[in-house]
């Protein structure tokens, strides 16, 4: 028996061909499949491409395909979910076709498909939950000109902020304006305004998150403040989910920390855990996934499909064959 998993993300989108033992047979990448940022239209190109690079590959496993789940971004407006539904399903007619948020998938890589929370931290931010009964919830998520708390964005945004508070004379000194401008090339921080203000604007000011981290590794003290800051919001985002007692009490909620941003998880798991405790009376478990989220999708599309996985055997067998 196999299976397609496919994570389709803001910036890239990965598929994987896996047997239901977890050996991936075939796997594929290209760019985004956000319908938001660049048309449903050439969402729905791209995922088809990328199915038909699994059956080049491996044509024999390609036919024995149960189902496929695809975790993609940008997906809940309009009726993006049944159009891209339908056109995958016309290529897989005999097929258990099912699209969904890419939320479910990063959860289901630390879960493996159990309920719990993932936190999403990547170029934006997300909460998502779904507890034992299948039901969604979600906080946040409502992008960088309304929230993304927590994200690689508001970092570095916050970042940007410092320096130009320190550059005008109204805010301390702080070792980020120096990494500006040496990340920039420039001499003078009013010249990153140009690269700030450009087409990938909320790109380039998400990396920069990295710049803050540096900072922070430094021991400089704006910088720290910043991720410390970041850190409660993420924690508040989560503790908001989860009061609103979507989890049988007495259980420990299993929250998985995910997203770029959490490369650097050692900068933010203590603040987020001690957001938690003072503003939940529930047991956590923070988790950082050693799968990646298109593992989650894998695991899924076997859920779909009604068939029983054995962990240790799929992470095994999965990560060895992972490009």
């Amino acid at each position: 028996m196999f299976a397609i998993g496919i994570d389709g993300g803001g910036t890239k989108t990965v598929a994987i061909l896996a047997s239901s033992t977890g050996e991936i047979v075939a796997q594929a990448s290209g760019g985004t499949t956000n319908p938001n940022s660049i048309g449903i239209h050439e969402a729905k190109s791209e995922l088809i491409r990328l199915l038909h690079s699994l059956s080049i590959q491996n044509e024999q496993a390609y036919k024995n395909v149960v189902s496929v789940f695809a975790g993609l971004s940008g997906i809940e407006a309009k009726n993006y979910k049944e159009e891209i539904g339908q056109c995958l399903q016309s290529h897989l007619p005999e097929v258990l076709i099912t699209i969904d948020n890419d939320a479910v998938i990063a959860l289901y890589s630390g879960t493996f498909g159990g309920p719990g929370v993932v936190q999403i931290s990547g170029t934006g931010s997300i909460t998502y939950g779904i507890d034992s009964k299948g039901n969604r919830h979600r906080v946040g998520g409502w992008g960088y000109l309304i929230g993304d708390e927590g994200s690689g964005f508001a970092i570095g945004q916050a970042g940007l902020r410092a320096a130009f508070l320190e550059n005008d004379n109204r805010g301390p000194k702080t070792e980020i304006t120096k990494l500006l401008l040496k990340h920039f090339q420039v001499t003078h921080l009013s010249s990153v305004i140009t690269f700030v203000y450009g087409e990938k604007a909320r790109a380039t000011i998400a990396s920069l998150s990295k710049i803050v981290m540096v900072a922070a590794d430094n021991g400089d003290r704006i910088a720290n403040e910043i991720i410390k800051a970041q850190s409660q919001q993420l924690g508040e985002q989560i503790a908001a989910l989860i009061s609103a007692k979507p989890f049988q009490t007495g259980e420990k909620i299993p929250v998985v920390l995910t997203g770029g941003v959490m490369n650097r998880s050692d900068l933010f798991i203590e603040d987020i855990m001690k957001t938690l405790k003072d503003n939940l009376n529930e047991q956590v478990e923070l988790i950082l996934p050693k799968l990646p989220p298109v593992a989650g999708a894998v695991i899924a599309s076997f859920q779909a499909a009604n068939h029983h996985l054995e962990k240790e055997s799929l992470s095994d067998k999965f990560l060895k064959g992972y490009l």
